[in-house]
């Protein structure tokens, strides 16, 4: 959770578990504690991450592909996804963000459309020897 200002204030124990070591409820940002990237390779900057969406620009964001570099050093793909928090009076007075870890599904995905692809070659591969 962050504030209006976008500031991190509030964080749960699955967050430390995805980014791979503690991220201080005091830091400006998440990109000021770990490396982001969106799914083209392309370094996200605060603006363009999900939660700063939220707070600044007001636009929630579902399932973002991000991929990060955690606190050990491992590579991850997060889905992250935010939606600003309204006070009474309309203003913007913070956001909730979401992260889910989906390194191992995005993993077996990629394996899976390799060996489909690998298939589909010996197919034609079959095919077209059965037709000489």
């Amino acid at each position: 959770m962050a504030d209006g200002d976008g500031r991190i204030c509030q964080i749960n124990n699955l967050i430390t578990q995805i980014l791979g070591g503690e991220l201080s409820a005091d830091s400006q940002s998440y990109s000021e504690a770990i490396g982001w990237w969106d799914a083209t390779g392309h370094m996200i900057k605060d603006a363009d991450g999900p939660l700063s969406k939220a707070v600044h620009q007001k636009i929630t964001t579902h399932n973002q592909p991000i991929k990060i570099l955690s606190h050990e050093g491992v590579e991850k793909i997060i889905y992250g996804s935010a939606s600003p928090l309204f006070g009474r009076d309309g203003k913007t007075v913070g956001a909730v963000a979401v992260i889910q870890d989906v390194t191992e599904s995005k993993k077996i995905e990629k394996d899976l459309e390799n060996q489909i692809t690998k298939f589909v070659a010996a197919g034609v591969e079959l095919e077209e020897r059965l037709r000489h």
